[in-house]
């Protein structure tokens, strides 16, 4: 019992590390060229706790109203921040209680901030697991991200131990599910449906 009761506790504090740096963040004082300040060692520990997360999600996640859905943020951080700032923040004193928040996928690439994205948000599965839902799009493949910026925005933060990170990131994007579907009545997922996907089954 003080085995669980201390890795729980360690779980929280890595992520609470990550919160109190990047969820207070505001659009104003963000740059595409701010410092980095996380360790590879950090990122890596983080991504241990929300791929134990993901890998005990269903492939379709079952999600009730009422829910924020968030489309592409392609490592643009300072729009998150925005929409946070605008519609209100997933934290107890804002409205985790009584809203879900579902991100449709395509987190890290193109934009400046990719690494920040991306770990906010592990940050905040692992803090709300059964509130924060995370998809899978098509950006969350390592040799799409391979190509479109992410990993060369790991090496230019991170230096030689990007790899590791880089890697550790795709882990955890191997086992996002697919797709959520709001009270039973609204599908979501990343890029459509498709014309091969009959039923929801």
């Amino acid at each position: 019992m003080a085995s669980e009761t201390k890795e729980s506790s360690d779980t929280k504090a890595i992520a609470s590390t990550f919160l109190k740096a990047l969820l207070n963040q505001t659009p104003e004082t963000l740059q595409h060229d701010s410092k980095f300040t996380f360790s590879s060692d950090q990122i890596i520990a983080l991504t241990k706790e929300c791929l134990s997360i993901v890998k005990e999600q269903p492939i379709l996640l079952k999600v009730e109203a009422p829910v924020k859905v968030f489309g592409d943020l392609f490592g643009e951080f300072k729009s998150l921040t925005r929409y946070f700032e605008v519609y209100g923040k997933p934290t107890e004193e804002g409205d985790i209680e009584s809203t879900d928040y579902l991100f449709l996928g395509n987190y890290v690439d193109r934009g400046y901030q990719s690494l920040e994205t991306i770990c906010l948000l592990m940050a905040l599965k692992i803090t709300y697991p059964d509130k924060i839902h995370l998809l899978r799009g098509n950006h969350e493949d390592r040799d799409i991200n391979l190509a479109y910026g992410f990993e060369e925005e790991c090496e230019r933060k991170l230096g030689t131990d990007y790899k590791q990170v880089f890697t550790a990131i795709n882990d955890v994007f191997d086992w996002l599910p697919l797709a959520g579907v709001v009270d039973g009545t609204v599908i979501c997922l990343h890029g459509g449906i498709g014309r091969t996907l009959t039923n929801v089954n």
